[in-house]
């Protein structure tokens, strides 16, 4: 089965984001931007990693592939909580007060919907929901969200390597842990959002996906477009991964581009106040990572890889 984009595909559909924890956009790019969720540049678990930040997980091999064009657009590392019933706004804006080199502050909104059924009508409403504050680096390659119920931070193009990314995420995570103090940690999350730039027009999917749709034979075998989302438990890391794959617009013309994004997360019950608090984060942490490493070499093929190699 063939993808072919047509002039509809140019252009992405428009997704409802409401009750998402994500900023208030229109684009699935968009989205995957601010929300948080995909470091394939390494596949990885090589070099410079510092093993501080980020233990070894026994057990798992991290792989030790190492691409030069990795199709990266946003690795996320993320944190949802229960909030402490006191923590406000306030003091959550006031983590930009010692981060220098994130001075861009806006507020973050959820946005919230309702409807209401009666006999004779049905009524609809929406509000936005003040949740928390972005804070951003002059050229928005770094962004930390700072939420009444988590905590997201993200690199965008270049990303160099997990090591210097995991540690600014934890270093920061951290203050937010001393200001925030929330009851539990209830999701860990890893999210890696891959790009693949197939030089052609037209392509088959599965040339360069373990994942896509499949048509009935009865019907043409071309595609203008799809959103294929998948969810898997790895029970060897623990952990659950969504995987979303579509076609999104290409940075230049005669190019195809597949969007692969798989976001590893587990859910948890960590109690800041244990000793061992921090210590099971960052092992939470190593093994998310290699569960996505797992799941990237998985979903792509051979073709692929001589593409980003």
């Amino acid at each position: 089965m063939f993808i072919r984009p047509g002039q509809g595909s140019k252009t992405q559909p428009q997704h409802a984001v409401a009750c998402l924890p994500l900023l208030v956009v229109a684009s699935y790019e968009q989205v995957f931007r601010y929300g948080g969720w995909c470091d394939n540049r390494l596949s990885e678990g090589s070099e410079e990693d510092r093993p501080e930040v980020l233990p070894a997980a026994a057990g798992h091999d991290a792989g030790g592939i190492r691409y030069s064009h990795a199709p990266i657009t946003e690795a996320v590392v993320e944190f949802r909580v229960t909030q402490r019933p006191t923590l406000t706004l306030d003091e959550l804006n006031g983590l930009g007060t010692a981060e220098s080199e994130y001075p861009l502050i806006t507020p973050r909104f959820d946005v919230q919907g309702e409807f209401e059924l009666t006999d004779v009508a049905v009524s609809t409403s929406a509000r936005r929901i003040h949740s928390g504050y972005v804070f951003s680096r002059e050229d928005r390659s770094q962004i930390f969200q700072a939420r009444l119920d988590g905590f997201s931070f993200s690199r965008l193009p270049p990303y160099d390597t997990w090591g210097p990314f995991a540690e600014e995420a934890v270093r920061i995570w951290r203050r937010y842990v001393a200001v925030a103090r929330p009851i539990s940690v209830d999701r860990i999350g890893v999210r890696y959002v891959n790009r693949i730039d197939v030089p052609k027009d037209s392509i088959e999917i599965k040339d360069y996906l373990n994942v896509w749709p499949e048509i009935p034979e009865t019907m043409p075998q071309v595609l203008q477009g799809y959103f294929l989302q998948l969810g898997v438990p790895l029970q060897q890391f623990d952990s659950t991964v969504t995987i979303n794959s579509t076609i999104v617009a290409p940075p230049v013309e005669a190019v195809t581009s597949l969007l692969l994004d798989l976001d590893t997360y587990a859910l948890t019950r960590l109690v800041p106040e244990t000793a061992d608090f921090d210590e099971s984060i960052l092992a939470r942490l190593a093994d998310l990572r290699m569960a996505k490493n797992f799941v990237f070499e998985a979903a792509i093929t051979d073709e692929t890889r001589r593409l980003i190699s």
